[in-house]
């Protein structure tokens, strides 16, 4: 207390060569009027600085109670500030499907997309020619694990074993998810032919999985965004395998390495926040 009866802060700095304000600060109330009058004021003297210099310049004298929240608030609401970095408007998330919040075994609703094209040698040494290949992402709903695949070409039988690979490793699905034929001719180029072969035998396609006791949905027309979850997983394979490969050709069998490590680590990362 100093000998107006004005509460001010402890510390260790008694020894310093600072005033006493600078030693001690006041002790204000955030909701009391006077604090935010004081913020409102270096605001303005700062040029409209942002909250943290906002925080700093006012404990030079002063000590409010939660002051990081007030300095926010006092930033937000200046019209001059938000003029020159307006929030957008965020949109409100719309529900998870059923399929994603119902416990089952992992891979019994999988969701597939390809990524690509991939260049890789067809062998070592000098002389060697480059071939394109893709790669079959395919996310569980429930765990968010995922499973790589190479896919030689994007052609009907490439892409049927390529689910017959996928079920034997992990086990046979309940339910799969995929894009409409549409979105894989808009997306890219070299997806055009994988996007006609779905166009064109959808129907064979449901059929053909249904008797084996898989049912196959494909999303509305021109709508990625219900494939939020694969999308994600392409991202996530992608970032990993770009840093890696860089401009390096990798032979086949090095790059089959390669997915599977990064396969391996994606499903190794932990499931909650740490």
């Amino acid at each position: 207390m100093d000998k107006d009866g004005i509460m001010h802060v402890g510390g260790r700095l008694n020894q310093s060569n600072y005033n006493f304000n600078k030693k001690h600060p006041m002790l204000i109330s955030s909701k009391r009027r006077l604090a935010r009058l004081i913020f409102e004021f270096e605001h303005k003297r700062l040029m409209h600085a942002g909250p943290h210099l906002l925080l700093s310049s006012v404990r030079e004298v002063y000590w409010s109670i939660a002051s990081r929240n007030l300095a926010k608030a006092v930033v937000r609401k200046c019209l001059t500030y938000f003029r020159f970095k307006p929030q957008q408007t965020k949109p409100i998330m719309g529900d998870l499907p059923r399929n994603r919040l119902i416990p089952g075994k992992v891979f019994d609703v999988v969701g597939v997309d390809y990524m690509g094209p991939l260049n890789f040698k067809d062998k070592r040494g000098r002389g060697a020619r480059l071939l394109k290949c893709y790669v079959s992402v395919s996310v569980c709903f429930i765990t968010k694990v995922i499973h790589l695949e190479i896919v030689s070409d994007l052609s009907s039988e490439a892409f049927i074993l390529a689910l017959r690979r996928f079920v034997s490793h992990r086990g046979k699905p309940g339910h799969i998810y995929s894009d409409n034929g549409t979105n894989f001719k808009g997306a890219n180029r070299e997806l055009n032919a994988l996007g006609e072969y779905l166009i064109n035998e959808k129907c064979h396609i449901e059929q053909l999985y249904l008797n084996e006791q898989i049912q196959w949905h494909f999303i509305p027309v021109n709508s990625p965004h219900f494939g939020g979850l694969w999308e994600a997983g392409v991202k996530s394979s992608k970032h990993h395998l770009k840093r890696v490969v860089g401009n390096a050709h990798f032979t086949f069998e090095e790059l089959t390495t390669l997915l599977a490590q990064i396969e391996a680590t994606l499903n190794s990362r932990p499931l909650t926040p740490l």
